[in-house]
């Protein structure tokens, strides 16, 4: 059979900026979560700065809208104000709500900007090959990426049978049935792991006369692989 991984994921940046950190070696193995690199954040938080400057500003502004409409309504059911009048306060109040919630939107991107600079690992795995190195300018439009993580443990595995076994198999699977398998080395004299076969494929191969099954390990590997 063939051994392949769970995932395998190419780390991007999000956000555009100049990597100033990388925090990981070829071949290490990360956690999910783990940092990985570090895009410069100044430019980010100069924006969120701006923004939170003008949320406050904004926020006054409604604020002392606010307390205008009161005293228009006030005005009003004492019939010593034009409807008109009463109507355009209102209005404004509103714009200025809204330029409220337009702010807080903007401090959540800038947020979100500051927390993409910082590269974390999507998943739990081995890293490959560094592929930008600290001091470079690196773009989220970019598909080549940082670095590329695998999961091995667990992993998987795919093997073929002769189509001829495959009315058994399907017996055991679409019974939900538990269907074992142990993986050997090429030798075929030590066992590597034990597996349970999760589906089969619905091809097959009519150049050799097999179809595909794919194996993953049992729960007991699969704790000792955590």
């Amino acid at each position: 059979g063939t051994v392949i991984p769970n995932a395998t994921v190419t780390v991007t940046s999000r956000v555009d900026g100049q990597l100033t950190h990388v925090w990981f070696k070829e071949g290490q193995k990360v956690a999910a979560g783990q940092v990985l690199a570090q895009i410069d954040p100044r430019s980010y938080q100069a924006t969120l700065a701006q923004y939170q400057g003008d949320l406050n500003q904004n926020q006054a502004l409604l604020k002392s809208a606010q307390l205008t409409l009161a005293r228009y309504q006030k005005l009003y059911a004492q019939d010593s104000l034009a409807r008109q009048d009463l109507d355009t306060q209102i209005a404004t109040v509103g714009q200025y709500s809204g330029a409220v919630k337009a702010d807080q939107a903007q401090i959540d991107a800038a947020r979100l900007n500051i927390e993409y600079a910082r590269i974390t690992a999507p998943i739990s795995g081995r890293v490959g090959l560094r592929l930008v190195d600290a001091g470079n300018m690196v773009q989220s439009s970019s598909t080549t990426g940082l670095v590329t993580i695998t999961q091995t443990q667990p992993a998987a595995v795919t093997f073929s049978v002769p189509q001829s076994n495959i009315p058994t198999l399907l017996k055991v699977l679409h019974n939900d049935q538990s269907l074992p398998a142990t993986a050997f080395d090429q030798q075929g004299s030590s066992e590597l792991a034990q597996g349970e076969v999760q589906f089969i494929s619905n091809q097959i191969d009519t150049s050799t006369g097999t179809c595909l099954l794919y194996t993953s390990p049992s729960p007991r590997d699969m704790r000792r692989a955590r």
